[in-house]
């Protein structure tokens, strides 16, 4: 248990971004959006069921901006829990969660670095498979990518996009390849080896593009939400066709967040209420195995707790929800 004297009775209502770390433990970042300066509270949750009550946090700290996403490291024995925020300043703060030994007093959450490099929001946020590299998207146009070491940003593609980018998706088993989604209605495949790094692999103007995820165990399948509730199956070697659409959603899709332990199993929300789970077949035919409604609000994080077919999600009606989703 936390100290919570210099934090808030609870929680800002705008629940922004959960994420679980390998141990099972969770993140969440909440936002207030209602005063003239926006601000944000992330905690860390130990029992992810006591979430979000801030009495049971271990670690929680409030930040001068909006947090608009989120990425935590992965643990190896012995480190702390670290977690990278994406704010609406444009800046990236680095946080590690530090323990007393001598157990006298709460864990707290110290800034390890801080990056203000964006001139507009940080949107989006992703971690490369092999944990080397931060890839931040803004409201800019711009992509970077920022070393996990030292974290300085070493590239930039200060025109990445022509509009707005909404949303950013590191291969999950190639460190060099990113996909990226924009309001200009692309996706864009990156392989930052090449000098020339990016290539075009979708592009609409009716079913424009909002977010973007790479099937696990599939090398060159990536899904593509679409602002009007699609959620479309590509194979980045064929540019001109879609393997199967879908539409689980009547709004904007924002996130896609495949389940860990099968790789075939996606949760989808939108700028709604509802939760959808989706499950690809062996043919790439995708189908809805699981549907909720219980939010009051736009769902706008998902997160699946490690070794457990759980699903967690948060929203902006200020709670969050576990979902046992089926085999």
């Amino acid at each position: 248990m936390t100290n919570t004297s210099d934090l808030p009775a609870s929680l800002p209502s705008n629940y922004d971004a959960i994420r679980f770390w390998n141990d099972g433990s969770l993140l969440v970042c909440a936002s207030d959006l209602t005063g003239r300066c926006w601000t944000g509270t992330t905690a860390h949750f130990t029992d992810p069921n006591l979430a979000p009550d801030l009495a049971h946090c271990s670690a929680a700290k409030t930040v001068e901006a909006g947090i608009s996403d989120a990425v935590v490291l992965h643990l190896d024995q012995g480190s702390n829990h670290k977690a990278v925020l994406a704010y609406d300043s444009g800046a990236i703060e680095i946080l590690e969660m530090i323990s007393d030994e001598t157990g006298e007093s709460s864990p707290v959450f110290l800034t390890v670095a801080y990056g203000n490099e964006h001139d507009d929001s940080v949107s989006t946020l992703g971690l490369s498979c092999d944990g080397q590299k931060v890839v931040t998207g803004s409201w800019d146009k711009s992509i970077k990518i920022w070393n996990t070491e030292s974290w300085t940003s070493y590239a930039t593609y200060p025109v990445a996009h022509f509009s707005s980018v909404l949303s950013i998706a590191c291969h999950p088993q190639v460190a060099d390849l990113i996909a990226s989604c924009s309001q200009d209605g692309r996706v864009l495949l990156w392989d930052t080896r090449e000098p020339r790094p990016a290539s075009e692999i979708y592009r609409s103007s009716s079913a424009v593009p909002s977010t973007v995820s790479w099937q696990p165990s599939q090398e060159t399948k990536l899904l593509v939400g679409s602002e009007d509730g699609d959620v479309i199956l590509k194979d980045v070697r064929n540019t001109k066709e879609c393997l199967y659409q879908l539409k689980p959603q009547q709004r904007g899709v924002t996130r896609i967040e495949f389940d860990p332990m099968r790789s075939n199993v996606l949760a989808v929300c939108a700028n709604e209420t509802t939760v959808t789970v989706l499950g690809i077949e062996d043919d790439d035919k995708m189908a809805t195995i699981f549907t909720n409604d219980d939010h009051t609000d736009f769902v706008q994080g998902l997160a699946w707790r490690p070794d457990t077919n759980l699903l967690y999600t948060c929203g902006w009606d200020a709670t969050i929800r576990q979902h046992n989703v089926p085999s």
